[in-house]
């Protein structure tokens, strides 16, 4: 399981610098649907980013918080959604428009890609195993984790289908975070620095570009707070069904000693996702 960019590496058609022009020309054509509304002065840059930090603690589109506040009708989150399709790029677009592939070379490859992901398509992600198995928090974190990623980032994830017991990581930002509940759960999230540079423009705002200079401390900070907000939504999804929790600070640049681990494959950087019991 990857994406088509990493395909492509693998199969020596384009390099990891392509690759990377690709992604920023991607990031500066495809525009948040709040950037958008702001872009056509349906909403000012205040209102979007309300829209957007409201976003973070809940699981909500930004069309849906927009109308529901009455910043937006339905119709012209309708005429948004449209617009953003039209001016999206993808990938293999991305690369031709750079001259890094031929318009024949990116459909040729995107075909070949396109028929092993079909071979693959269907395959569920097996049965949680151990103290995972039929336990709500790790459900509901396995399906928001990846939602989380997208509107605080950049990136794009996929998550596993299946995890393997935890061995020793040598990911050098580490953030954990325990859920409390009868039958409660700890989250860690290990990242490479590449991976944590892009949470620490979502949650900071540090622009992810030139950021080398960041410490390890800003690093594990960011990623701790992504699993908190992480955490508040978990939470509130409980809370909404009527299951009382609690959630702990996040502990930083500890890595857990037990649990399953899930290799998230990312567009930016290497990130594993750890659940266990608390």
């Amino acid at each position: 399981m990857q994406f088509f960019g990493q395909y492509l590496i693998g199969q020596e058609a384009i390099s990891n610098q392509q690759l990377r022009e690709a992604l920023e020309l991607m990031s500066r054509t495809n525009l948040p649907l709040g950037q958008v509304a702001v872009e056509k002065g349906l909403i000012t840059n205040e209102q979007a980013n309300q829209i957007n930090h409201e976003q973070r603690y809940t699981d909500r589109h930004f069309g849906a918080i927009a109308t529901t506040e009455g910043l937006l009708s339905a119709e012209q989150v309708e005429v948004l959604l449209n617009e953003q399709a039209q001016r999206r790029l993808r990938i293999g677009e991305a690369l031709v428009k750079l001259n890094h592939l031929s318009e024949e070379e990116m459909h040729r490859h995107l075909s070949h890609f396109e028929n092993i992901k079909a071979e693959h398509e269907g395959t569920e992600r097996t049965d949680l195993p151990g103290y995972l198995l039929d336990n709500r928090l790790a459900e509901d974190t396995l399906e928001f984790i990846p939602r989380a990623i997208r509107r605080m980032s950049q990136l794009q994830i996929k998550m596993p289908t299946t995890c393997a017991p935890v061995e020793q990581t040598s990911r050098p930002i580490i953030a954990t975070v325990l859920i409390r509940l009868e039958q409660g759960l700890r989250i860690a999230l290990c990242t490479d620095e590449a991976f944590a540079d892009e949470l620490v423009y979502g949650v900071f705002g540090i622009p992810p570009v030139g950021v080398g200079d960041l410490d390890t401390d800003i690093r594990n900070d960011a990623v701790g707070q992504f699993l908190s907000i992480v955490a508040g939504t978990v939470l509130a999804s409980l809370e909404q069904a009527g299951l009382e929790a609690d959630s702990d600070p996040p502990i930083l640049g500890v890595a857990p000693r037990s649990g399953y681990a899930f290799e998230l494959v990312c567009t930016s950087g290497k990130a594993t996702l750890i659940l266990g019991e608390p």
